[in-house]
C-alpha cells in the first residue's frame, strides 16, 4: 500500500497557493471555490498558467508572479 496523504484544510490549500504566486485578492471567494470545487480540480483550469505548462512531466506547480495575475484572479473568483 502507498503512503497516505493528510488531508490539507482550506486556509492550508490558500496559504500554498499564495506561496506558489496565486494573487488572491479575495479570500472569502476563494474558499467558497475550494469548497465547492475543490483544489485539485480547479487544477485543471490553473494548469495552463503555471511556468512549466505545457509540460505535463516534472511539474513545479509554480505560478508566473506577474503575467498572468489578472487571468488566475479570474479562475478564482468566477
Amino acid at each position: 500500500m502507498g503512503t497516505q496523504k493528510l488531508a490539507t484544510t482550506i486556509d492550508e490549500q490558500i496559504k500554498k497557493l499564495r506561496e506558489r504566486y496565486m494573487d488572491i485578492s479575495d479570500e472569502k471567494k476563494a474558499k467558497e471555490n475550494l469548497l465547492d470545487i475543490g483544489y485539485y480540480r480547479l487544477g485543471f483550469y490553473w494548469f495552463p498558467f503555471e511556468k512549466s505548462y505545457p509540460r505535463k512531466s516534472n511539474r513545479t506547480h509554480k505560478f508566473t508572479p506577474v503575467r498572468d495575475k489578472v487571468l488566475l484572479r479570474i479562475v478564482l473568483i468566477a
